[in-house]
Parts: structure tokens; sequence; C-alpha cells
């Protein structure tokens, strides 16, 4: 779910504070992370559509495998991740909107980047953790989805034979 409040520290410019939250208006930890440390700079539009396709894989995780969406962000569950991922990955598949390779970059850049600002932050290094992280990063990155094909349309014309 997401939800649009007024920032109370930006009443001059007219922002806007985008929080995604669950289905009791909690909020959830590493959308707003990655709002304010990686994509602040960017349009409120822009904003805007990378969250909401943050919010739809959140949503996802909650709904269809009923797990904490903050959880998938835990060292000690990394083949756990990448089943979620892998549902992820099938869900859109099946749902087959043009938009979907859009939606998957957006995730996996999420991804990427709350990993990548956990293992900046955290006081003990863990290259092995670091390495397997970048490895499920470019497997992630792999996934495409195709174009789907126009179907075309048979044009027949009858002639008059004598």
């Amino acid at each position: 779910m997401l939800l649009k409040f007024k920032d109370k520290f930006h009443k001059k410019t007219n922002d806007k504070l985008i929080v995604i939250t669950n289905s009791c208006l909690v909020p959830y930890v590493w959308p707003q992370v990655y709002n304010e440390f990686f994509i602040c700079h960017l349009a409120t539009n822009t904003k805007y559509k990378i969250l909401r396709h943050i919010n739809h894989f959140y949503e996802f995780l909650d709904t269809k495998l009923h797990i904490f969406p903050d959880k998938i962000f835990d060292e000690s569950n990394l083949d756990n991740t990448k089943n979620y991922f892998f549902s992820y990955y099938c869900h859109l598949c099946n749902d087959l909107e043009p938009i979907n390779n859009e939606i998957w970059a957006d995730v996996v850049v999420f991804y990427e980047k709350i990993q990548e600002f956990k293992l900046n932050t955290s006081n003990n290094i863990n290259f092995e953790l670091k390495e397997s992280i970048k490895d499920l990063s470019e497997k992630l990155s792999q996934f495409k989805f195709r174009k789907s094909k126009k179907i075309l349309k048979i044009k027949v014309v009858f002639q008059k034979v004598c």
C-alpha cells in the first residue's frame, strides 16, 4: 500500500513524503532507506514510479508468499531470497504486462543497493556474504522478459473468377 504524506520538513517546497506500508499502516524500513539515500535526487514522479514497483514486489511477498518483505535482506536467508525472487519473476511472467522489464529492473536494483548499503555500514565485512550477494544480483539481472509478439492479421482478398 502506498501512502502519501506531506513532509513536515519541507513545508515551503510542496514535496511529498512517500511511504510504503503494510495493511496495518506500519511502514517498511528498506524502501524508506532506499528513498532517502539512493533516489532522493530524482524527480517526484520518477521516485513514485520506482516505489510503486517496489510496493508491487512487497505486496507479492506479503500476500502471496506470506512473509515479512523486509526479511529478504537478512543475511542468513540467501537461499530463500533466491526462491522469493524466482517466484516473483514467475509471477511477472504470468502477468504478461509490457512494463514487467522495468518493474523487474527496479526491484533488482533496489535489492542490490540495500545490500550494498548494509554491507558498507556494518563493522564486520563478510567477504563470502558479499560475493554471494554479488552472485545473486548478477543472476537476477540476467532474467529478461520477452517482448510480446504482435499477431499479424491475415488479409484475404477474394476475386471474382469468370
